[in-house]
């Protein structure tokens, strides 16, 4: 039409057409605008941004490698930990309306002792509270199934309220009765689903039969579903009823029994937590001691059964989590400084596309997708990283419902919303840097000499900083983990480890009442595998470290016997003659315990160090008798032995008294086997097992392991944090030298002419060399001293997870400082003899 205007106003057909297309504008445009109105502009431009990062990103496979490992190392781990966060603190327990399930029990002042609540009490809470639909408790038991090959088992007496309150049903029959509370009416019991198919083949005829265990007959009422995780400390394979003369106990005379720890309840609909803990504040106030506890004082303690399972390993989740979220941003600068350094090397092409039109806008909305693509190969990547990843973090076994590390949606949101985070973190600086290049200088150069800006190298020596600070943060965090665990495992243990083999036997019940019976047991025994090709020597006694607190009273003749509450506590165990030698404890004084140390013998008792300490300072114990709560007669210090760790490997030795098990048997019917060999102890185990059952066919052996296998499993949790910072820390420190390598690379790259000169008008190399080291050892120190800084504030967050160092220990600060600096020097080495060996002619040259 405007052809035909300017046709008509005398102008030739192609002056016209020419006319017109100058008037009208650009068709391409046109189109362009006509095709952003039939479409959404943003989705198309992200779109044709898209396409053209995985172009780039091909051409540019090395830095696509590095940035995508990079990203995806921080990204897994943080997904792998937040599974392992998201199983264990987040999720509920698995039973219905599981956040009113609580857990109560009472603390005892004056004592060595963690947790135990009395029966009586238990009942007068059972009765008096108005805040719980019901209460429940329940004591482990270890005792012996009789069908066939005897089988150790793992059994809990419960109250017949536990499993109504959980709100489970048995699969086949039915829960307990309240009558079967009761003693003498409590010969019946619910089966575990893996026991009823591993010993019984899954017959449904088992419920109404009758099964013999270590001490009498019951009757299976019922079966547990597959499901059932018990609300305990560890999984069980049947349960009994509790078992209590509740009449005798509400008397609180000299027959109270105590529950060890475990009480649940469930609140009331609308009732909260803290009134729950007030109301049994105040129960607890008005309850009268038994007659035997004169003088002790007893505290209740009112947690959520979720808090009560995780309280012990949420600051070991949360620090590891610290740890692998500070590996993240250190994998962000890592990436941010790759994607500065492409920026600045990609200025011309910058400058060309805002020439030819391209806003600032959409030059930094390309960078930012092609960070954004990158986020997603990484997540990818971490996410794969992860699902492996699984296989190598160590899942609580104490909590309930807890055998497997989800990898679900909410895991997988998680991962998505980390490479969201981290497209923006380590994109946007190098996004507007790019976007914000000047068009002239570029447009002029060559692409080699473009002079870096003060605030790009501003930000690059930022970045390097803040990585080295971050690894300082992780190194001195990891240093201190690996120390204390350290100490905890192989520091002052007071025994000897190596060549040792251990095994539990449980002689209680019927069959070992007699103390008698026990001790031809252990004398058939030891003298039996006393025989074995290898076999060094055998002692029987109690296996270190142990866990909980001493409970046990004792007295000292002489001395006025003080109330239940207040009594000094000690540990007491029945050890055999070469228990010691065995165990390399040393005499310190006095005589050991002889062969000769039996039924007709003086009775006689060792003690340990500490307890010396404690109750005969400044006094010759030797000679000196005492009386166990246990075992009433007076019995004659013979002997001072060094001190065990007997509470667990992060407790302080306790005081313990030890007795010739000749005398006594094995107190409380657990007795420990600790053999030494002349090779692999682990060799001898099933050789063990068989003399035993010749001695006795009915007697189960548990637990056979060897000394250094037990003290690792005791130290499992620290162990795994100890690792896991261990493992960030080195990750860390790879990421740091990295970092300040590419850094200083850049940095020479970009001063190619700078250096030339300086080399032409007389600098030797060794002054370049200098001149680099230098500069990357300012930029170390500054971030060594934030990293510091924020190591000593965070230090607090790990102090209850050391053992035997201090948050701000400053041997390991100094070390990580010093390591730090030597691997930063030695990654800037290269950059800088590089620089010493350019050819300034050369560089004059092409300039």
């Amino acid at each position: 039409m405007l052809t035909e205007r300017f046709v008509k106003q005398g102008m030739n057909a192609e002056d016209a057409r020419y006319a017109a297309r100058r008037q009208f504008g650009a068709l391409t445009q046109i189109q362009e605008q006509i095709r952003e109105r039939r479409s959404v502009p943003l989705f198309d431009e992200l779109r044709q941004d898209a396409k053209l990062a995985l172009r780039q990103l091909r051409k540019a496979p090395r830095f696509t490698a590095i940035a995508v490992s990079v990203l995806a190392l921080g990204a897994g781990a943080n997904t792998a930990m937040f599974s392992v966060i998201d199983g264990v603190l987040l999720r509920s327990l698995p039973y219905p309306q599981a956040e009113q399930l609580v857990w109560v029990g009472e603390v005892l002042k004056g004592n060595t002792a963690d947790e135990v609540t009395l029966t009586p009490n238990f009942l007068d809470w059972r009765r008096q509270n108005h805040v719980f639909t019901a209460m429940a408790a329940f004591n482990y038991r270890p005792r012996t199934l009789m069908e066939g090959e005897a089988i150790q088992l793992r059994t809990v007496k419960a109250s017949a309220a536990l499993l109504p309150i959980l709100k489970v049903q048995p699969l086949i029959g039915r829960s307990f009765l309240t009558s079967e509370d009761q003693k003498g009416h409590d010969q019946v019991a619910i089966l575990s689903y893996g026991l009823w198919q591993q010993s019984f083949g899954g017959a449904k005829e088992i419920v109404g039969r009758t099964i013999t265990l270590d001490d009498g007959t019951y009757d299976v009422v019922g079966i547990l579903p597959p499901d059932f995780h018990f609300p305990g400390q560890q999984p069980i394979d049947l349960m009994t009823p509790l078992g209590k003369n509740e009449e005798l106990e509400l008397t609180r005379g000299d027959g109270t029994t105590t529950i060890v720890r475990d009480v649940v309840a469930r609140l009331k609909p609308g009732v909260t937590l803290e009134q729950a803990r007030a109301e049994m504040e105040i129960i607890e106030s008005r309850l009268a001691p038994p007659a035997f506890f004169k003088g002790g004082q007893m505290t209740v303690r009112v947690l959520s059964l979720h808090d009560r399972f995780v309280g012990n390993i949420r600051p070991a989740l949360l620090a590891i989590l610290w740890a692998v979220g500070f590996l993240l941003l250190m994998a962000c600068a890592n990436v941010a400084n790759l994607l500065l350094s492409r920026a600045v090397s990609r200025q011309r092409e910058f400058a060309i596309r805002a020439a030819l039109g391209a806003s600032r806008r959409r030059i930094a909305q390309q960078l930012l997708v092609e960070s954004l693509v990158l986020a997603a190969l990484s997540c990818v990547s971490g996410v794969l990283l992860a699902f492996w990843m699984r296989s190598l973090l160590a899942v609580p076994e104490t909590i309930p419902g807890f055998t497997t590390l989800p990898l679900d949606f909410r895991v997988l949101g998680f991962a998505v919303a980390i490479a969201c985070a981290s497209a923006v973190a380590f994109g946007l600086g190098p996004s507007l840097a790019g976007a914000s290049a000047a068009i002239s200088p570029a447009l002029v150069s060559d692409g080699r000499s473009l002079s870096l800006g003060g605030h790009r190298r501003f930000w690059l020596n930022l970045l390097a900083s803040a990585q080295m600070a971050i690894a300082i943060v992780l190194l001195t965090g990891g240093g201190l983990m690996l120390q204390s665990f350290w100490k905890l495992r192989y520091h002052d243990l007071g025994f000897v480890t190596d060549r040792l083999l251990t095994a539990r036997l449980n002689l209680s019940g019927v069959r070992y009442a007699n103390p008698a019976k026990q001790i031809a047991f252990l004398d058939a025994l030891l003298d039996d595998i006393r025989s074995l090709p290898g076999v060094e020597g055998i002692a029987a006694g109690n296996l270190p470290p142990g866990d909980g607190h001493a409970t046990n009273g004792f007295g000292i003749e002489g001395r006025a016997l003080a109330p239940q509450g207040r009594r000094p506590v000690a540990r007491q165990y029945s050890v055999s003659p070469e228990y010691f030698r065995l165990l390399g404890i040393p005499l310190l004084q006095g005589r050991g315990i002889v062969d000769s140390d039996n039924a007709d013998a003086l009775p006689v008792a060792l003690i340990s160090q500490t307890f010396a300490r404690i109750n005969f300072a400044g006094e010759n114990p030797i000679g000196k008798r005492i009386r166990s709560e246990r075992n009433d007669p007076w019995r004659t210090i013979a002997g001072v032995v060094g001190d065990v760790k007997t509470a667990g490997m992060a407790s302080a030795p306790e005081p313990v008294i030890y007795f010739p098990y000749r005398q006594t048997g094995a107190m409380g019917g657990d007795a420990g086997i600790l053999i030494r060999t002349a090779f692999d102890p682990a060799s001898i185990g099933p050789e063990l097992r068989k003399r035993i059952s010749q001695i006795d066919r009915q007697q189960p052996v548990v637990d056979i392991q060897t000394m250094d296998h037990r003290l690792t499993e005791s130290v499992a949790k620290p162990r795994l944090a100890a690792v896991f910072l261990g493992s960030f820390a080195a990750l860390g420190l790879l990421l740091a030298a990295v970092g300040i390598y590419g850094v200083m690379s850049f940095l020479v790259r970009w001063r190619f002419r700078e250096i030339g000169i300086r080399l032409a008008v007389g600098a030797r190399p060794r002054d370049v060399t200098r001149m680099i080291l230098t500069h990357s050892l300012k930029l170390i120190l500054a971030g060594v001293a934030a990293g510091v800084c924020c190591a000593l504030y965070l230090g607090r967050l790990i102090q209850k997870l050391l053992y035997g160092v201090s948050s701000t220990d400053p041997l390991t600060f100094g070390l990580a400082i010093g390591f730090l600096v030597l691997i930063g020097l030695a990654a800037s080495y290269l950059p800088a003899r590089q620089a010493s060996q350019i050819d300034p002619m050369a560089t004059l040259r092409s300039e």
